[in-house]
Formats: structure tokens, C-alpha cells, sequence
């Protein structure tokens, strides 16, 4: 079976027939509410008209006057608002990273790092494996790239010792 490769004319079109679903729908709810109110409002007396009118007056203005007045009553939101950045400790002031020589790796986190490493490689061997690999490091990004630095660092302080 082919493949349907979707073109930019394909997918205007199929933009096009949604929006036109979505057309005739508003639409089609408009017809039904002013069918039902005008079918209401001619059951309703010369009286019962006057009020429904009333009431429509009151609501609205209501809603315009709570419009009007609500930004003059409330404190101002701001829309942007600055604060100062916070960066890493091992961060230059010019931007650059810096390392510390003193941080020292024991060899018990080099060998969880390892033992780590060894407990993913055998879930890869099966396809639930895989896809429970695949979901802690979508969960936990950067995860294998930290204990693989580590090993690499632990592995430059032994070969400095």
C-alpha cells in the first residue's frame, strides 16, 4: 500500500473543509436560538415583552458598567516584569563555564553510575525493555548524558593519579 504523501495543498484544503464545518455550525445554533427566542417572545403578552426587554437592558448595561469600572477599581497587572537572572554557580560573569578541580568522584558513585548503565543496556536486550528505557530518559532528559560525564570524569582523576 502507498504511502499519501500530504502536500501544503492537501492540508489547505483540509483546513478549508473544517473551517467550513465549523462555519455552518455557529451558524446553524444562531438559526436555532433566534428561531427559539423569536418563538418565545410572540407567546409572551405586551407587558411580558417589556419586561424581557427590561431585563436584556439591565443585564448588558450591568455587564458594560462592570467593564468600565473594573479596571479603575483593580490593581494594575503588569504584563512584563523584570527580575534579575539567576545563574549557575560554576558560571563566569563573562558567561563562561568554569570547572572546580576539588570535586572529587568516589568510586561508589562511579560504580552506580556503572552498575546504571549495566541495568539499562539489559533492558534494551527486549522491546518492553526498550520502550521502559526509551520512558526514563523522555521522563528524566539529560539523565544517561550526567552519568556518562561522570564516568568520563571519574575516569580522568584516576588516570591523573
Amino acid at each position: 500500500m502507498k504511502a499519501k504523501i500530504i502536500t501544503d495543498q492537501t492540508q489547505s484544503k483540509m483546513k478549508d473543509k473544517v473551517a467550513d464545518r465549523i462555519v455552518k455550525a455557529v451558524l446553524t445554533v444562531q438559526k436555532r436560538w433566534t428561531l427559539f427566542l423569536n418563538n418565545w417572545m410572540d407567546k409572551q403578552s405586551h407587558k411580558g415583552k417589556k419586561r424581557a426587554v427590561f431585563a436584556f437592558i439591565i443585564v448588558s448595561g450591568g455587564l458594560s458598567v462592570c467593564t468600565v469600572v473594573a479596571p479603575f477599581i483593580s490593581k494594575p497587572v503588569p504584563a512584563l516584569r523584570i527580575s534579575q537572572i539567576k545563574t549557575s554557580e560554576f558560571m563566569t560573569a563573562n558567561g563562561d563555564e568554569t570547572t572546580r578541580t576539588e570535586v572529587r568522584i568516589s568510586e561508589q558513585e562511579y560504580q552506580r553510575a556503572r552498575s546504571f548503565h549495566h541495568f539499562l543496556d539489559s533492558l534494551r536486550a527486549f522491546h518492553a525493555g526498550k520502550l521502559k528505557v526509551d520512558s526514563i530518559l523522555k521522563t528524566h532528559p539529560g539523565l544517561l548524558d550526567s552519568t556518562m560525564r561522570l564516568v568520563h570524569l571519574y575516569n580522568l582523576q584516576k588516570s591523573k593519579q
